[in-house]
């Protein structure tokens, strides 16, 4: 009876093993992000570009932006802070909150994007400050 039951969990333990090591050279690898990131701190003249390079949640060598490695960590978690605009119909408190604009662009994840920031009003801010990793240097 042991030696049956000894044989059962062998058995049962290389299914679950061949079964894990399936599911794990199945999961799909993330595609890279590349991204162009420009701050034009007084609204018009570029004050700062950088570069953000990601192969998931890790920053590579080729990317410039201070905070490297947390960004990319961040954009992989959140990719909607950077890839989402403010809803039209939105109601936003008129405070204005400095001239600072930026784009960024490129891939994301393999995606395409293209998105600007400002702080023309209070939606724009929080949105400014949901990014501020990306975006304050």
């Amino acid at each position: 009876m042991r030696r049956r039951s000894a044989v059962a969990a062998v058995l049962l333990g290389a299914l679950c093993t061949a079964s894990f090591s399936g599911c794990a050279a199945q999961a799909p690898s993330s595609a890279p992000t590349h991204l162009e990131i420009t701050i034009r701190a007084d609204g018009n003249a570029i004050s700062a570009q950088f570069l953000l390079d990601c192969n998931g949640a890790n920053a590579l060598d080729s990317s410039t932006l201070p905070n490297a490695a947390d960004a990319c960590k961040l954009i992989t978690d959140k990719p909607e802070i950077i890839s989402s605009q403010d809803d039209p119909q939105a109601i936003c408190t008129e405070i204005y909150g400095g001239p600072e604009k930026a784009e960024i662009s490129g891939k994301l994840a393999g995606k395409t994007i293209s998105t600007s920031f400002s702080k023309h009003n209070g939606c724009a801010i929080e949105r400014w400050n949901r990014a501020e990793l990306l975006l304050d240097q």
